[in-house]
């Protein structure tokens, strides 16, 4: 992963100053001119990458769901939809999100405006461990350099979340971008899966699959 030399709050945003990485092209153009071989190398050097940021964890003294910084801050990801959402001061707030979420789904099916979710909330248990995640992983954030080595890129939306954050993250943004079929398929061997989650997050009408 790329080695960051500066990290700045100011007193909303935060500003990461990292290397620059010459000679390298985005896996989302590289993806179709590498080899099984070198795409397997991809997966697995993603999936040691992962394995390494989900042991990163906050202490139980500061367990703040979203972005790194002094206070709670507002938190992206298409876990949440297009638009920012928080902050979340505690895990039972971004608990009490989804709930509120499942609730709204409820909502509209008991209008005749969508499909009854037929679920229930979620356990409060898929919460209770939060660990490092970069939150934005699409094809365009991963770099491969001329020696082959990976890269990854854009920390923006990167902070402590459950973990299942990073799977549906880079589900939803495969979905989103319509990327390879052969990049979709090995997601779930690069973050830790977490299908039930993305079942039940499709039930209360997060699917990035149809859009237009």
């Amino acid at each position: 992963m790329r080695r960051t030399i500066r990290h700045i709050h100011s007193e909303r945003n935060g500003l990461i100053v990292m290397d620059l990485v010459p000679n390298s092209q985005q896996l989302r153009v590289a993806w179709s001119s590498l080899s099984v071989w070198k795409r397997l190398k991809v997966v697995l050097t993603m999936r040691l990458y992962l394995q390494q940021l989900r042991r990163i964890q906050y202490s139980s003294s500061n367990s703040r769901p979203g972005p790194l910084g002094p206070k709670p801050l507002p938190c992206n990801g298409l876990q949440f939809g297009f638009d920012e959402k928080g902050p979340f001061p505690t895990i039972s707030a971004l608990e009490t999100y989804f709930r509120k979420e499942h609730s709204a789904a409820e909502y509209r099916a008991s209008r005749g405006w969508a499909p009854s979710p037929n679920c229930k909330p979620l356990e409060a248990s898929v919460f209770n461990t939060l660990v490092f995640t970069h939150n934005d992983l699409n094809m365009c954030n991963v770099l491969l350099d001329n020696r082959g080595v990976l890269w990854v890129d854009d920390w923006g939306a990167s902070g402590f979340y459950p973990c299942w954050f990073e799977y549906l993250g880079m589900r939803y943004a495969a979905q989103k971008d319509g990327d390879p079929e052969s990049w979709q398929n090995c997601i779930e061997y690069m973050a830790e899966p977490a299908f039930e989650i993305e079942e039940w997050m499709k039930r209360i009408g997060y699917d990035y699959a149809d859009l237009p």
